[in-house]
């Protein structure tokens, strides 16, 4: 592990899996305060320290941090990227661990894979090489519910039709993004007639005090109006 070029005192949440720090700045704005990536890449935290950012290379499975260090912990667009459920395990803890109000998970969603493969489509993430471990909403849930705190575990972005963007017919190749008619082969005309959802997100809340509601809705690109605001 090496250490920051500051306390870990003078930073108010930490990213796990940072990566270029994009993550970084959307948790600052969405939930505030200053915060601090850790990657087991050295080459990802030269580029996010390049770009501004702090961080430091670590083990995120074995951090050596005092429990509590931070307000708020993050993982976004990370789980899917560990190599199975067992480090899952260890790095949700971690994160729990060395967060005093909440930790905030992110990511694709896996589910539904086999009801989309039976109409020809695919998810376009399902398939990246980068991709290594596909967790199920129940398997994050069951890894939450393990951990001795209160959970909120949700589904948005949901897929009601093949025409989505974020489907795929399954001859399309690997490592591609969303459905480009240029670039992918046609897929099938059909209603989705099952509960298939884009994302999943989660907060493990310590503190009571934390508002759940408004991390999840800011997790799903909502905000609620003030009073007196609408159509304003």
């Amino acid at each position: 592990m090496t250490q920051p070029a500051q306390p870990i005192s003078d930073y108010d949440f930490i990213d796990f899996g940072a990566s270029k720090g994009g993550s970084l700045s959307w948790a600052a704005g969405a939930f505030g305060g200053r915060g601090i990536g850790v990657d087991i890449s050295p080459a990802k935290i030269q580029r996010l320290t390049q770009a501004g950012h702090a961080g430091f290379v670590a083990d995120a499975t074995s951090l050596d941090l005092p429990d509590g260090s931070f307000r708020y912990a993050t993982m976004m667009n990370f789980l899917e990227h560990l190599p199975d459920r067992q480090t899952g395990e260890r790095i949700i803890a971690s994160a729990v661990r060395v967060s005093r109000d909440f930790a905030f998970i992110l990511g694709p969603n896996f589910d539904e894979a086999a009801t989309l493969r039976r109409l020809g489509l695919k998810k376009y993430f399902a398939d990246w090489s980068g991709h290594t471990w596909h967790h199920t909403t129940q398997e994050l849930g069951e890894i939450l519910s393990g951990l001795g705190h209160p959970f909120k575990l949700i589904e948005f972005g949901e897929i009601r039709h093949s025409s989505h963007p974020y489907l795929l017919p399954l001859e399309a190749g690997r490592n591609r993004s969303a459905y480009d008619p240029a670039l992918d082969p046609p897929k099938p005309d059909t209603k989705i007639r099952r509960g298939v959802f884009g994302w999943v997100a989660a907060v493990v809340w310590k503190n009571p005090a934390v508002d759940v509601a408004d991390i999840l809705l800011k997790a799903a690109g909502c905000r609620v109006v003030p009073v007196g605001r609408a159509g304003g």
